[in-house]
């Protein structure tokens, strides 16, 4: 990102008028192991709220704070409650979402409610000093990652603003301050934590710049985690652009019929799917495929013509029409309608339907016309199991299949490969004891029989 942000005229170049100026920088540790960690607490719910209506019946210092991203703008506001005190509210305009972040605005509030408690403390002309001294201070948030983060203090964008958060607890501890810092839930009418919403919205809809700003914020900068949004937003720009100017050039409009507009859910249709079973259906969405229409057009054939001759071997041809393939094909249709799919799709909406997936490329590799899928393994095809499913295996053996007994004989016959055939034989696995299914072999001419080793 870096080479980005060199880039005259790139996305990562500060807009004109923009706070920021600098490239964000992060160090590797912003905190001494041996340093005494901040009292942070994360509870559920309902005792976050019974904490904090505690907190008001001590009548100690509680600073509310929040941070927002608002009609493009990023703000941080923290909204102290003291029981003598005046309105003494913050806000801090960040630039816009190309600069920061929401994250980042939780740092910049939490920061500058520590800040309020530093000039507070050291002021001899308030209340402030004797109550902090007493009774100490408590900020509250409702932003569960930020707390997280000052617990344990990693590398995170927006990591100046984490290191300004341990710094001002190591003076406070220094100081005998004693500061907490706690979550409740957000928009459950806490009434501190309500305003401070309303202030951060505020906040990031004021226009500010590094001289005009009621903070000693001056770390106006470009921040990792909000480069790298923009150049995922300009790529997606530019991907879109040349989506269009291929359609006017005519070219992948295979492609074009099966994907409407580029986005990342595209990739959810090959999710799962092991290497043969991607490369099938790649090659049947695309039309660049080893069937003889495609040969000859490529002049790696004479004839189109497929075997039945009642049409050139496409890839509508193979998936809907040729008379030879009709039992593979009623088995196919069988699959579809077992996994939920309509059995009256045409070739592209079925080459659309990730359901199908998996069936049409196990239908495709049975039939034998693809010759680099001859030899096949079982494992690379069909899909991965995931989390709480079977292991969706098209060429998986039955479960109820039987050994031959004394004999040791099985017998193959078209749904899944056999680790024993030899590389130039197309074999499929399903096996049965011998005898039992003579119908079934007389159906299937393709049929092979090994004798196997016991």
């Amino acid at each position: 990102m870096e080479a980005q942000s060199w880039k005259k005229g790139g996305c990562l170049m500060p807009l004109p008028g923009s706070l920021a100026g600098d490239w964000e920088s992060r160090k590797a540790y912003i905190q001494a192991p041996w340093n005494k960690p901040p009292k942070v607490h994360i509870e559920d719910r309902e005792q976050a709220r019974s904490t904090h209506e505690k907190a008001i019946s001590r009548l100690s210092v509680r600073l509310y704070t929040d941070g927002s991203g608002y009609q493009g703008g990023i703000g941080a506001a923290v909204y102290p409650v003291h029981p003598n005190a005046q309105d003494d509210s913050r806000l801090c305009n960040m630039g816009t979402d190309d600069d920061a972040t929401v994250y980042a605005a939780e740092l910049r509030a939490i920061e500058m409610a520590l800040e309020i408690i530093k000039e507070k403390s050291t002021n001899d002309n308030n209340s402030w000093r004797d109550r902090l001294a007493e009774r100490g201070a408590t900020i509250f948030t409702d932003n569960q990652a930020a707390l997280r983060a000052i617990r344990n203090p990693r590398m995170p964008s927006g990591q100046v603003y984490l290191e300004g958060c341990l710094r001002l607890l190591e003076w406070s501890d220094n100081e005998g301050i004693q500061v907490e810092l706690r979550w409740i839930p957000a928009h459950e009418g806490i009434p501190g934590n309500e305003i401070a919403d309303m202030l951060a919205k505020t906040a990031a809809t004021q226009k500010a710049n590094i001289q005009q700003t009621n903070t000693n914020h001056n770390r106006f900068i470009r921040l990792a985690a909000a480069a790298s949004k923009s150049i995922k937003q300009e790529s997606s720009i530019a991907w879109e652009k040349e989506w269009t100017k291929g359609g006017i050039r005519r070219t992948a409009r295979r492609t074009r019929r099966l994907i409407d507009v580029p986005n990342k859910s595209n990739l959810l249709y090959w999710k799962g799917l092991r290497k043969a079973t991607t490369s099938v259906l790649i090659q049947l969405r695309t039309g660049i495929i080893g069937l003889a229409e495609y040969l000859c057009k490529i002049k790696k054939t004479d004839s189109p013509r497929c075997k039945c001759d009642l049409g050139n071997q496409s890839v509508r041809h193979v998936l809907l029409e040729c008379p030879l393939l009709e039992e593979l094909r009623a088995e196919m249709v069988e699959e579809l309608f077992e996994a939920g799919v309509s059995t009256m799709l045409g070739e592209e909406e079925m080459l659309r339907e990730a359901k199908a997936a998996p069936i049409v490329a196990k239908f495709m590799i049975a039939t034998g016309l693809l010759g680099q899928f001859q030899s096949v393994d079982s494992v690379a095809t069909g899909k991965e199991k995931g989390e709480g499913d079977e292991d969706i295996n098209p060429t998986k053996p039955n479960q109820d299949t039987a050994s031959a007994g004394e004999t040791g004989r099985t017998t193959q016959w078209p749904g899944t490969r056999s680790a024993e055939a030899t590389s130039h034989q197309r074999i499929w696995r399903t096996t049965y004891v011998a005898g039992e299914d003579d119908e079934a072999w007389r159906r299937d001419p393709n049929l092979f029989v090994y004798d196997l080793p016991e």
